[in-house]
């Protein structure tokens, strides 16, 4: 992300069965030829999104492949059975439906190159006053993220607050309860609650962070920068700054990152640096209060260079790391020093970092490699604990 200082009538399901077919059809227009070295075993099930010229569409693209590939959102909206009880205006600007449509054709099509059509021209109606997410245009990859899931959150729920929580505050959801407390007078302020899709976090602050100590794990420098704003005591008779205390009222099943560069063409050192910073784990109990630990491993990374987005995604089961750009799907490495490089040549900028929470077992794994290992940190190869 650049630093730039719904409701409506009840669900017409025959209408919905309609425009599903018309979506969930194989896609046999493709205009792409595959080499055959992408399609290969390891590349099965693995689809590419469509972006001709003129289309612009890889905002876009790098949104879908990030909640397709996502297991904690995937697995349970391919298998929600709410088509009769959501809502929208109409069905060409139903976020839900459009997804829905296009995830059918990820699970069914034998196509290597699947349109974004559906969803495109949904939140091109959904936002035509505003003028966003236009077709033929391109915008903010994080600012669709956050868009589509405010959609979907809209399909289910007429209230800003959702109790229950719709799937997508389940999934994405980060409740943030904010509290200030004066170190002098102890007095403390009402708690503020915040829901955010996304928690971001400006690049600049964090290399500042860095310069002051070059030893700390990622969560130290979130939650560093968090704590440079101070805000006025809350008693009127105190003159006293205090540091605003965050806690997570319920930890995400996918905690987002989106990172706020200042400039569209950073040095490579400065990108260098980021993705130095960045680990694979995250404990979200060092970031924000919590009354558990909360272990998260990164799974993918959105990034950007010369007004075009690709996707970094790490498939766990095969241990691989995968660059989704628009049609063109490969493995890229094993290890993460090679994705490092690659960015660094490529002058890929991080902009959104995913991650997800540890499945039962792989906690208990991840605190023990941090606590041996003492750091580890993403795209950093450590000889011992003791290494620079």
């Amino acid at each position: 992300k650049m630093d730039n200082s719904a409701s409506g009538s009840s669900f017409n399901y025959d209408q919905f069965q309609s425009f599903q077919s018309s979506y969930s059809q194989p896609y046999t227009q493709s205009p792409y030829e595959h080499p055959k070295e992408l399609i290969s075993s390891s590349l099965k099930n693995e689809k590419g999104l469509e972006n001709l010229l003129g289309q612009n569409n890889c905002f876009l693209n790098v949104v879908i492949q990030a909640l397709w590939h996502l297991d904690a959102f995937r697995d349970g909206f391919v298998e929600m059975d709410e088509f009769k009880d959501h809502h929208h205006n109409d069905v060409d600007s139903c976020v839900y439906c459009a997804l829905k449509a296009i995830f059918l054709q990820y699970s069914y099509s034998d196509e290597l190159v699947l349109p974004p059509t559906s969803l495109r021209q949904a939140l091109s109606a959904l936002f035509k006053d505003q003028d966003r997410f236009q077709i033929g245009r391109i915008d903010d990859a994080t600012e669709a993220f956050e868009a589509v899931l405010n959609s979907l959150h809209s399909c289910f729920s007429d209230y800003e607050i959702c109790k229950p929580l719709c799937y997508a505050h389940k999934v994405f959801g980060i409740r943030v309860a904010e509290e200030l407390r004066c170190k002098r007078c102890n007095a403390a302020s009402d708690t503020n609650y915040t829901t955010l899709f996304t928690a971001y976090t400006y690049v600049t602050a964090l290399r500042s962070a860095r310069k002051q100590n070059s030893s700390f794990r990622f969560e130290d420098y979130l939650r560093s920068v968090g704590e440079i704003e101070k805000r006025t005591c809350p008693n009127p008779d105190c003159t006293e700054l205090c540091e605003t205390k965050r806690g997570l009222v319920k930890d995400p099943e996918v905690f987002t990152i989106g990172l706020v560069w200042d400039s569209s063409s950073p040095d490579p050192s400065e990108i260098a640096e980021i993705l130095e910073m960045i680990s694979e784990d995250l404990f979200l109990h060092q970031i924000f209060h919590l009354k558990q630990q909360s272990f998260y491993r990164l799974r993918g990374i959105i990034c950007y260079y010369g007004c075009h987005y690709n996707f970094f995604f790490f498939n766990h089961e095969r241990q691989q790391w995968f660059m989704f750009d628009d049609s063109l799907v490969k493995v890229v490495a094993s290890d993460r020093a090679t994705i490092r490089e690659k960015c660094i040549r490529g002058r890929l900028q991080p902009f959104a970092l995913f991650y997800e929470k540890c499945r039962e077992g792989e906690s208990l794994l991840t605190s023990m490699v941090i606590l041996t290992q003492h750091r580890t940190l993403f795209f950093v190869h450590r000889k011992s604990p003791s290494s620079p």
